[in-house]
């Protein structure tokens, strides 16, 4: 099945979990240790404090042990808590790979989920959804709880504006408004290409772009990764490191928090490469962000464009 190019964050319980939490508080009271590196999920007037208050005024019995850790290292200071049983009883992670790798530490969830919802529980989420965190037998090993995507880019208008420039609708315009940008000292399209995560996005993005179909056969493995539209996808993707498209030394640069940081905080870069689930910008509160998103004049927008000048921009879906 083709699906969303999508970025599901799933909540999971640690079989430790099961067997029993943290040491308590005080008198009755449990603590379960919740740890994330969702981007979202960080700051005071995050929603996951409004949902972690809630659920414990329901649950006066327990307390939730908030940990955030940024995405650079989160997936292996996991595994290593993991392994050495001093982990989290519940954790986030994207489903794909990194949701695979801890699968023997995860708690199979659909006896209850039953109990809690009734035997039709899963029809309180997508369906797109519960495939992402369901095996090949069907069982359930985590609970989605936000659904993103990915592949798109972001622009800081009124700074392209500056150096008469407009969003860009195709890789042409792109192209020559990066040149142009070069030309008056400013970075180009910034990505995080350390992070292989962002380069799995951006370049699935291309690549559906140059044929959905292909792509998705491939990776299903009904194709095989060398006909002619997912080739192009590649000669694209190596060219944008090449002919200016991407900053110099994209490779040496996380998205969180060295690009990030240009465009989210101090408004320095006019474009970069990051999903839907940076909308946050909009609501956070720190003076940086909020200035530069919900300041007078403030202007920004999220686009995609025709990567291989078909005339079609890139799909949302891939």
């Amino acid at each position: 099945m083709k699906r969303v190019a999508m970025f599901l964050l799933s909540i999971v319980i640690c079989v430790a979990f099961i067997a029993g939490c943290s040491a308590g508080t005080g008198k009755g009271v449990t603590t379960v240790t919740f740890m994330t590196w969702n981007p979202a999920d960080v700051g005071p007037n995050s929603p996951i404090f409004k949902i972690i208050e809630s659920f414990e005024k329901e649950n006066p019995d327990i307390k939730i042990k908030y940990v955030f850790e940024g995405a650079g290292d989160y997936q292996n200071h996991l595994r290593v808590k993991l392994m050495g049983n001093s982990g989290p009883d519940v954790f986030g992670i994207s489903t794909g790979t990194d949701f695979d790798t801890t699968r023997a530490f995860e708690e199979e969830l659909t006896s209850y989920c039953v109990k809690a919802w009734g035997q039709d529980w899963q029809n309180k989420f997508f369906s797109s959804c519960i495939e992402d965190i369901s095996d090949e037998n069907g069982c359930i090993y985590g609970l989605p709880l936000g659904q993103t995507y990915a592949g798109y880019m972001w622009a800081d208008i009124n700074m392209l504006k500056e150096y008469g420039c407009e969003v860009p609708t195709s890789y042409e315009e792109m192209l020559e408004t990066c040149n142009k940008l070069r030309e008056n000292g400013i970075y180009p399209l910034a990505i995080g290409a350390k992070d292989a995560w962002l380069n799995q996005d951006m370049w699935m993005s291309i690549a559906a772009d140059c044929g959905r179909d292909a792509l998705y056969d491939a990776i299903e493995g009904k194709a095989s990764f060398e006909t002619e539209p997912i080739i192009e996808s590649f000669r694209i993707w190596q060219e944008s490191f090449s002919n200016g498209v991407f900053q110099d030394k994209a490779i040496k640069m996380t998205l969180y928090d060295d690009v990030n940081d240009m465009f989210q905080l101090k408004g320095s870069i006019p474009m970069f490469a990051n999903g839907s689930w940076a909308m946050n910008m909009y609501t956070r509160t720190d003076e940086m962000t909020y200035a530069n998103f919900n300041g007078e004049g403030a202007n920004h927008e999220v686009f995609l464009i025709d990567w291989n000048s078909d005339g079609a921009v890139a799909p949302v879906t891939a």
